[in-house]
């Protein structure tokens, strides 16, 4: 009753928010009655349907959180990161299918050719009248088969929400997805990829075998082609985020060697630009902020260069600056390494079987590098 009662909850909230489709809507309307009806089951005692109902209900509610993490995404390139990765799994789910159904149909038990019995007679074909202990020669397909058909239906709807351009930035991306719909006719895949349960229950095996054969090497092409245009759409971002990584680190060098007001008010300058680059790069708001008040704090304000700073001197002759300034230097340094990773994760994350693809060797390499450096400057400040 509670999952029931939460999932009704869910439902309002979904309704209500932008970029979810018309499937997901659907879907989760159809797993909160699953739910309910799972209670009302489990209320007249009947086990064996609310074991049933649960089991459907949880298998939806599965694919419904894949499919709306995708849909919510903020950036084209989380779209398209978890599309490729669900191109992946369809095509493994696909090549998996066919090959069961390859070995069954060898053993004598696929196939939609009728076979001969030894005294020449026909014995009914998987799409005629069979006996009754012939319908579960091949247990698990038919469940497998509409597995393959909603996880189909789950990635033509976020390719097609990645087909649409939320900002001019994501115009060039969201073209490509749609040319990569079109020229691998993913649609017309779809469309198909439904049919494969009916084939399954009707006995068309040889049908099935050939649509998830087909399916499987289309998925694979689609997640290749996945795969390369997002790293075109990270590689910069990418790129841009470590140029801003290193600048951070710079001025963290320059805050123990400022000796005049001038290079004060200088280094202040700095920072206050290198927040508006992390703000466009989409580095934590709250941190950016954060830093901004504590320079206000200490006497800073962006709209004027200020000459007379009441810093104190430390040995050697050196403006001692407020210690929060570093700690929040090193917060939005930990901040913009992990959007580094996040962003590599999209394409790692499908990877995960696999060495690192080597486009991101180097730059997998010199991340471990700076978090290795720093790690030591670290300990030599502590000392």
């Amino acid at each position: 009753l509670d999952i029931a009662l939460e999932a009704r909850e869910i439902e309002k909230t979904l309704g209500g928010l932008k970029g979810i489709t018309d499937l997901a809507k659907e879907r989760m309307a159809g797993a909160a009655k699953a739910a309910e009806e799972t209670s009302a089951a489990l209320g007249k005692g009947d086990m064996a349907e609310a074991k049933q109902g649960a089991e459907g209900a949880g298998k939806q509610f599965r694919e419904l959180a894949q499919q709306v993490q995708a849909l919510l995404a903020e950036e084209q390139a989380q779209r398209i990161a978890a599309a490729e990765q669900m191109a992946s799994q369809l095509a493994r789910q696909q090549r998996d299918f066919a090959d069961r159904l390859a070995t069954q149909s060898e053993d004598g038990t696929g196939g939609d050719k009728p076979r001969k019995k030894k005294n020449g007679t026909d014995k009914p074909g998987k799409g005629e009248e069979k006996k009754e202990g012939d319908k579960n020669k091949m247990p698990g397909l038919g469940g497998q088969a509409e597995d393959i058909a909603e996880k189909a239906k789950t990635l033509a709807d976020v390719l097609g929400a990645a087909a649409k351009a939320n900002s001019p930035e994501d115009q060039a991306s969201a073209k490509k997805v749609e040319e990569l719909v079109g020229n691998l006719k993913l649609d017309e895949l779809t469309q198909r990829l439904l049919d494969l349960p009916g084939q399954v229950a009707g006995g068309k095996m040889q049908e099935a075998k050939a649509t998830a054969g087909d399916g499987s090497e289309r998925m694979e092409a689609a997640a290749e082609q996945l795969s390369a245009l997002h790293r075109s759409i990270v590689a910069p971002k990418v790129d841009e985020l470590a140029k801003l990584e290193a600048k951070l680190n710079g001025l963290d060098e320059e805050l123990t060697q400022l000796d005049t007001p001038t290079e004060i008010t200088g280094w202040h300058m700095d920072a206050t630009a290198l927040l508006e680059e992390l703000e466009k790069a989409g580095v934590s708001e709250a941190l950016r902020k954060e830093f901004l008040e504590e320079m206000k704090k200490a006497g800073w304000s962006p709209d004027m260069q200020k000459r007379g700073w009441n810093w104190a001197r430390i040995e050697g002759g050196y403006y001692s600056a407020p210690a929060a300034y570093r700690v929040m230097i090193s917060r939005l340094l930990d901040a913009t390494r992990g959007r580094i990773q996040d962003l590599m994760l999209g394409e790692l994350a499908s990877s995960r079987d696999e060495a690192i693809p080597p486009q991101y060797q180097d730059l997998v390499d010199r991340y471990h590098q700076v978090l290795s450096s720093e790690g030591k400057q670290r300990k030599k400040r502590d000392k």
